[in-house]
């Protein structure tokens, strides 16, 4: 699938009216043995329900997504609106992040963290199948990665280790990679789980995969990646379609995005993708009356969740998509360019949404103003501006003003 297309809404309402219908209904079904409901009228009136609104329908419906549906059998339940979740997840495996049609399991998750975690999980088993123990095993990311990669070690009893980046390029540092690589060997970690970044959290810097595996083949490790796109997955490769962070390496298990950031979706959307396969890793048999078993993090999820994801990608497509895209970037664009006007030291990753400025070039009083987001509350070095949707051109141009006059 190298592009999805736009439905109109009369569309989508239709499609999405049409798969509640074949899930099973609280209301209207014998549903003696499900532990769950549709949403307490008592406190969300059904009456109060926008009528004919698929989203609000489905979040009133409560259909319970527990499980995989890429593979395998799944609770019959709410196969409805689990159709939807499994175009969600091909337009996201296949058109953004080109794994091959069929060769990709996963699930709409809570969000990055989750499927970071998730992750972490699945290549920590895979490794552990092929002979290696838990202190054999090292997570890898740089110091710009994402705080989860410290919860997954946490959680699954694993090595962490942090590799520093250039301070002006925001890449992994070469040498510092190398030596952290010849001191793992020397403590006899065998196997890595490296993060791969697609627009860090502060600076939105994408790693650069070709010299990072570069370094990495040079050492005897068993290694896979994983790429952490919880931001940029959803602008990074319709901004820049020749992208190297995807499917289309070998090496390259699993992917996280976020639907609640670039696709503005409600928070507690994210999105876990892995390889066909992978996710038997962390398959239990022990909740033997889930049908098909369970092979996610957070076992139940709402179906809402995912309608909301489908109807966002279908109202734009894939070229309405990257224009939209488009659009925010030019105004990063701009924006740098009057930060260099004047003489204002800043970091931004080219075809992202994401300006880091120096705190010490700004007042706090700006900060505070435009709620910019520091690095540190501590001693802060940086200052993050996200150009979303609501940051308008005229807000940038009332920044830029407040800084001229020294605000």
């Amino acid at each position: 699938m190298d592009k999805w297309n736009r439905i109109s809404l009369k569309d989508q309402t239709k499609r999405i009216l049409s798969e509640l219908s074949k899930n099973k209904s609280y209301e209207s079904d014998y549903l003696l043995g499900i532990p769950g409901s549709y949403l307490d009228s008592r406190v969300f009136p059904r009456s109060d329900i926008i009528s004919g609104n698929p989203f609000l329908t489905t979040l009133s419906s409560n259909p319970n997504h527990i499980g995989v549906h890429t593979e395998g059998s799944s609770e019959a339940f709410f196969s409805g609106t689990q159709n939807l979740e499994r175009e969600v997840l091909a337009i996201c495996a296949e058109s953004l992040l080109k794994c091959e049609s069929k060769k990709y399991d996963g699930y709409v998750a809570s969000g990055g963290t989750e499927a970071n975690i998730q992750a972490s999980w699945v290549l920590r088993n895979f490794f552990r199948e092929g002979g290696l123990k838990n202190n054999e095993i090292c997570i890898m990311g740089s110091s710009d990665t994402h705080y989860s990669i410290h919860k997954a070690a946490n959680i699954l009893d694993l090595q962490v280790s942090i590799v520093e980046v250039n301070t002006e390029t925001r890449q992994i540092d070469k040498n510092g990679l190398k030596a952290i690589l010849k001191k793992l060997q020397s403590e006899g970690i065998r196997g890595i789980i490296f993060f791969l970044n697609m627009g860090t959290t502060m600076f939105g810097s994408v790693d650069e995969i070709g010299s990072i595996d570069g370094i990495l083949c040079e050492f005897n490790f068993e290694y896979r990646y994983h790429i952490d796109a919880a931001f940029g997955g959803f602008i990074y490769p319709l901004t820049n379609p020749k992208q190297k962070l995807n499917f289309l390496h070998p090496k390259v298990a699993s992917a996280t995005l976020d639907a609640h950031k670039m696709l503005q979706a409600p928070y507690g959307t994210g999105v876990y993708l892995c390889r066909k396969g992978l996710m038997n890793y962390t398959s239990t048999d022990k909740a033997q009356y889930v049908r098909g078993f369970d092979s996610t993090l957070c076992g139940s999820r709402s179906g809402a969740n995912v309608v909301a994801v489908w109807m966002i990608l279908h109202s734009y497509g894939y070229d309405e998509a990257k224009k939209f895209c488009e659009k925010l970037v030019d105004r990063a664009k701009y924006l740098c360019n009057e930060l260099e006007r004047l003489g204002i030291s800043f970091f931004y990753q080219k075809y992202m949404n994401i300006v880091t400025i120096k705190a010490e070039c700004i007042s706090r009083e700006i900060i505070n103003k435009y709620s910019l987001v520091l690095d540190s509350a501590e001693d802060p070095q940086w200052a993050k501006i996200v150009l979303m949707e609501h940051v308008k051109m005229a807000n940038i141009k009332d920044f830029l003003e407040d800084i001229k006059r020294g605000n």
